[in-house]
């Protein structure tokens, strides 16, 4: 699932944010993380690092601009990775979630995402498990 960023960089420390809830009040199901990396489509990509041509103004990547949009029902079923089933919100609500960001790199570069469009492993986007799709969503780093 692919949801647009907008990049925020922080410095020092913040009280841990409370635990994540879906829209109904249950807590959100996070990912389990895989116990051995697995070959073949979704699974674990070892040395898929950055691209050999990097753009040279990275730092200059605009950040994204939330705008309005319709949810893609096509995105709002259960579906099962790696073991792991995840059901998508269908509806826009205030989420607030910690975690540990991951990137997509190489492999995925320029194909298309669950909602039809490019990944671009240089534009501001990621995915979520159950962010509904479109998405708008503010990354700190907190480091």
């Amino acid at each position: 699932m692919a949801a647009m960023l907008s990049g925020c960089g922080t410095f020092g420390s913040r009280e841990p944010a409370p635990v994540a809830r879906a829209p109904d009040g249950t807590p959100s199901s996070a990912p389990k993380p895989a116990t051995a990396p697995r070959a073949g489509s979704g699974g674990y990509y070892l040395n898929d690092g950055p691209g050999d041509n990097p753009p040279a103004n990275i730092e200059q990547i605009p950040d994204a601009v939330p705008r309005s949009e319709p949810l893609r029902p096509a995105n709002m079923r259960p579906y099962t990775v790696m073991g792991q089933t995840y059901t998508p919100m269908t509806r826009l609500a205030p989420y607030k979630q910690r975690g540990i960001a991951s990137w997509y790199g190489r492999r995925y570069h320029e194909q298309k995402t669950s909602s039809g469009e490019i990944y671009d492993m240089y534009g501001m986007t990621a995915a979520h498990t159950i962010l509904p799709i479109p998405s708008f969503a503010r990354v700190t780093n907190l480091a």
